[in-house]
């Protein structure tokens, strides 16, 4: 009886191991999906990377800087010559 048994489990899991076997994928495209992947994540990482540093060199143009730092100063100084005129005591008629 006990014979008997085992074959009949040995049988059952060769029968297993064929079914198991023919619905695996293959390992040589499940190696290229992971190389794929792989490639697809470090496109994205360079576009990242261009989109970074593009956006960094448009920040820190200097013409654009120094124009907006000469627009900040004039409107500072405006702001204080108006605020000077408001502060100075209204000079009388004569």
């Amino acid at each position: 009886m006990n014979k008997l048994f085992i074959v009949l489990l040995a049988v059952c899991l060769v029968s297993v191991h064929a079914f198991v076997k023919r619905d695996a994928p293959a390992a040589q495209s499940e190696t290229s999906n992971i190389q794929k992947q792989f490639e697809d994540i470090a496109a994205t990482a360079k576009n990242i990377g261009d989109n970074i540093s593009k956006t960094v060199s448009e920040a820190l143009d200097s013409e654009k800087l120094k124009q907006q730092f000469n627009e900040l100063m004039n409107a500072a100084s405006k702001a204080l010559d108006d605020l000077k005129a408001k502060t100075e005591p209204a000079k009388p008629a004569a």
